[in-house]
């Protein structure tokens, strides 16, 4: 596994550069929400190692009543990793320490996933590298170093697969709490792996012809240490944060406003090194830049197509069910309205028409 960490950080330190000669001088984040990412690190340290308490209550905020930091972006899996680091370096190299492990697990643990699923050791370095190095993550690493922080999903989606395939107690367990540590990443993504999860088992269904499969015998006590663990972690956690949104209901951006347009995933959007090539295009796209930053390549594309054509000499019996999961969340990311070119399509999601309602409409 050395391999492909080293070969993950040489690619970023070569699709970054010049930032790795500022690792030690220059915070990797912008202005806006970098800062308050930034001074999470220094909160869960300052919480955990000085005043010996919990991360999610401060009163360094709102002196002297001080605040809770349940609806806050907290991501303190980070903050926790962050404490060893900080007796060794300064904060801001640190930060930018955390950025590039970020990149680099996320590359590995999507090559642990590949190789379960393909066998093959350069295919998956190739699903590391595109995983890792995708538009979206770069878009995000210049403030948001919890929606960077990919890296446990893919480990998630494995232990769950593999507990479908062969359920183990100790799979149960272990993906309940790579469960959780998505959760300390970020809220979203855990919830995403929850939907994911439940695609998997409607797939599953779908296989093994029953709605109740998950019944068995085989997978009664897998399951059971699954719900158990996810109640005393998860469960606890997501009840503090739902108890703390009924009494301070936090602020939401318009769903519209960060709806993927049709075309995202096949033009160059703001963060490629040409940008001023395809400005005609992002320019006229809802939301921020940052968020709309979803080109995934065409080189990927032209795979996917190929794999799919191929479906038939594979011997993945499940290569259909990650086409599912890819076709349900591409359309979930389209959002409320449904936008091509930047071109508001009339009657789409409209809400005073609703002729036609976008998937993401019945899931909201």
């Amino acid at each position: 596994m050395l391999f492909p960490a080293l070969f993950y950080l040489a690619w970023f330190i070569a699709l970054s550069f010049p930032a790795i000669l500022k690792l030690n001088s220059h915070i990797w984040t912008g202005q806006g929400d970098g800062m308050a990412i930034y001074w999470n690190i220094w909160w869960v340290d300052k919480a955990v190692r000085e005043l010996h308490q919990h991360p999610w209550y401060t009163e360094y905020l709102f002196h002297p009543m001080g605040t809770s930091l349940l609806v806050h972006t907290m991501h303190p899996l980070k903050g926790l990793m962050a404490i060893p680091l900080l007796k060794i370096f300064s904060p801001v190299t640190t930060y930018n320490t955390l950025v590039v492990l970020s990149f680099v697990s996320t590359g590995v643990s999507a090559f642990w996933l590949a190789t379960a699923l393909v066998r093959s050791y350069w295919a998956s370095i190739l699903a590391g590298f595109v995983f890792t190095f995708c538009s979206y993550h770069f878009a995000h690493a210049q403030g948001h170093l919890h929606l960077i922080s990919l890296e446990w999903i893919p480990v998630f989606v494995l232990l769950w697969y593999l507990l479908l395939a062969k359920p183990r107690v100790w799979l149960g367990v272990t993906a309940a709490v790579v469960l959780f540590l998505v959760f300390l990443c970020d809220a979203y993504y855990m919830m995403y792996c929850v939907l994911l999860g439940a695609l998997m088992v409607a797939w599953w269904c779908y296989r093994e012809r029953s709605l109740i499969f998950l019944l068995r015998r085989e997978y009664r006590l897998p399951l059971a240490a699954f719900l158990v663990v996810c109640l005393c972690t998860t469960g606890v956690l997501a009840g503090a944060i739902l108890h703390g949104m009924s009494s301070d209901p936090p602020r939401y951006f318009p769903a519209s406003d960060h709806s993927m347009d049709l075309l995202a995933p096949f033009i160059p959007g703001y963060h490629w090194k040409f940008a001023s090539l395809t400005q005609a295009y992002w320019s006229k796209i809802p939301g921020k830049v940052h968020g709309n930053s979803l080109y995934i390549g065409w080189s990927v594309v032209a795979l996917v197509v190929f794999a799919f054509y191929r479906r038939r000499d594979t011997s993945h019996r499940d290569l259909m069910m990650w086409y599912w999961i890819v076709l349900f969340f591409g359309a979930m990311a389209l959002g409320p309205k449904l936008y091509i070119w930047g071109w508001e399509a009339p009657y789409i999601g409209d809400p005073e028409h609703r002729l036609i309602k976008m998937p993401y409409a019945f899931m909201q």
